[in-house]
């Protein structure tokens, strides 16, 4: 009783301004929650985005932590010549621990600082001690094994805290499978066939326990040539427009992987005289693995574009919400105050002239301006 009072004495223009805002609250629900979606995908691609450098970063410490394990090999084989090189790889993988560390900052509350900063040390520690050797061929081998493990498990604590393996898109899921998690690992086991291999050629012979090693691990790099493939092919097929330039330099690397391969095969398995010297079979292996690290660098180049276009798309469709709703509710309140003070002229006038025929004035004209029924 009280509300239908309030409404029946409430001005005209109160009224019109009750309907206005009631058509602005039916608006803005549905608004809100679209803004709600777009906002929260905005925030993801932009997480995600964040990840990507320090992955880029922790996938270049990787590369040289397997690089410094294969110049170990040959510097405890009694190979003088490999110091300074094995120096200078020491120097390349502590600035790029350091690069990493900085890079990270952003995932603090993951810990992933504090992890990287324990493999900081476990890396510095075990390079020492190859300087001043005070390990063998297979201690160094076995440590360095461990590192690079613990380096890959990071990268996935990286992929899992950055968002970038939740992501629903299946093109970015299927590419960040691919570059962030199957490609280091197929890498790993071609740098480990390398060093097994340049240890295996500089000794007279190779044992039947290690052969069986290699056979091994030539088995599981086979396996995961065919799963990178497949995983990258989900991925353009997804979208083959954006993903285009992955063709090329995926092409590249599955030939790289099947010819590093097929050289361990020939040189250690199955060749009981190999015809390769440790540093020549080094030198073309880490051609081949390098080709793999080319895909991995263009294929996060393309992630990075592509979560980097997705936060750009949400952040545009609320711009365009926004303003949309402005723009709205600007010309709702022009036509609601347009009405409004149209029909209160109307009423007045016809109150003003119902007193003056009352009064006995009926000389009194009415303006008509409009053809509505206030007129």
């Amino acid at each position: 009783m009280g509300v239908s009072n309030w409404l029946k004495n409430l001005p005209l223009r109160g009224k019109f301004a009750l309907l206005s805002a009631l058509a602005m609250l039916m608006l803005a629900l549905p608004s809100a929650r679209l803004l709600q979606d777009d906002w929260r995908t905005w925030q993801v691609a932009e997480r995600e985005a964040a990840g990507i450098a320090p992955a880029t970063e922790l996938l270049r410490w990787v590369r040289l932590s397997q690089q410094h394990r294969g110049l170990s090999a040959g510097l405890l084989a009694g190979d003088r010549s490999q110091a300074d090189a094995r120096a200078a790889k020491q120097a390349q993988a502590e600035a790029s621990a350091k690069r990493l560390l900085s890079a990270l900052a952003p995932f603090e509350r993951a810990g992933l600082p504090k992890q990287t900063g324990e493999l900081q040390q476990q890396a510095q520690a075990l390079m020492q001690a190859v300087a001043q050797q005070q390990l063998d061929g297979a201690q160094s081998l076995r440590r360095h094994g461990e590192l690079i493990d613990q380096q890959l498990r990071l990268l996935q604590d990286l992929a899992q805290a950055s968002g970038l393996a939740l992501d629903p898109q299946p093109a970015l899921l299927n590419l960040q499978a691919g570059v962030l998690t199957q490609l280091p690992r197929l890498t790993e086991l071609l740098g480990q066939l390398r060093v097994r291999g340049t240890r295996a050629l500089g000794g007279a012979s190779i044992a039947a326990e290690e052969r069986a090693r290699i056979e091994t691990r030539l088995e599981q790099a086979q396996q995961l040539v065919t799963q990178v493939q497949r995983t990258f092919d989900l991925a353009l097929a997804a979208r083959p427009r954006e993903l285009a330039p992955l063709a090329i330099p995926l092409a590249d690397a599955r030939k790289a992987a099947l010819a590093a391969l097929a050289l361990s095969q020939v040189q250690l398995v199955e060749g009981q005289q190999p015809s390769l010297k440790p540093a020549d079979f080094y030198a073309q292996q880490t051609q081949q693995i390098d080709r793999q690290f080319a895909l991995m660098d263009r294929a996060l180049e393309l992630l990075r574009e592509q979560v980097l276009a997705q936060a750009g798309a949400a952040r545009q469709a609320i711009a365009m919400l926004l303003g949309s709703l402005l723009l709205l509710s600007a010309l709702a309140g022009w036509i609601l105050w347009r009405v409004a003070a149209h029909t209160h002229g109307a009423i007045g006038q016809a109150v003003g002239l119902a007193q003056a025929v009352a009064e006995g004035d009926l000389r009194r004209e009415v303006d008509v301006s409009s053809r509505d029924e206030a007129g």
